[in-house]
C-alpha cells in the first residue's frame, strides 16, 4: 500500500458518513464490495449480520424503523489499524445534541470498497 492509504481511508469514511446521513441505499453500496458483511450494534434489538448489497440496503430499513428520531453524525474520527483496517469513530447528534457515539472497525478489499463493517454503541449521552 502507498502513504496515501490513510487519505483513501478519510474520503471513504467521509463518503459513508455522507450516505448513511442521507439514508442514500444506492451511494452507499457503491461503496461497499458485493460480498460485504455488516454487523451493527445492537440499537436495532437483535444481533444481525447483512450480507451483500441487498444486506446493505436492509440493514438502512431496519435502522429507519428500529430509530424514530433523525440521528446525524456530527464529528468523526478515522484511525488506520493497517492496510486494509481502519476505525471510524462517529459522534450520533439527536436534536442538535450528542447523544452517542459508535465505534465502526471496517475492513476494506482489494479495490479499497468496505467488505467489513462491525459496529458498536460504545456510550449514551448522560451514561457513567
Amino acid at each position: 500500500m502507498t502513504e496515501e492509504q490513510p487519505n483513501t481511508f478519510d474520503a471513504l469514511a467521509g463518503a459513508a458518513v455522507d450516505a448513511w446521513e442521507r439514508r442514500d441505499a444506492d451511494a452507499l453500496v457503491a461503496l461497499c464490495d458485493p460480498e460485504i458483511e455488516v454487523a451493527p450494534s445492537l440499537l436495532l434489538g437483535r444481533r444481525a449480520i447483512f450480507r451483500g448489497h441487498e444486506g446493505v440496503r436492509q440493514w438502512l430499513v431496519e435502522f429507519a424503523e428500529a430509530v424514530p428520531l433523525e440521528p446525524h453524525a456530527g464529528s468523526y474520527q478515522v484511525s488506520k489499524l493497517d492496510d486494509r483496517r481502519f476505525e471510524l469513530l462517529v459522534e450520533i447528534v439527536v436534536d442538535g445534541e450528542p447523544r452517542a457515539s459508535v465505534s465502526c472497525m471496517i475492513r476494506t478489499n482489494e479495490l479499497g470498497l468496505i467488505a467489513e463493517l462491525r459496529s458498536r454503541l460504545d456510550a449514551l449521552a448522560g451514561d457513567t
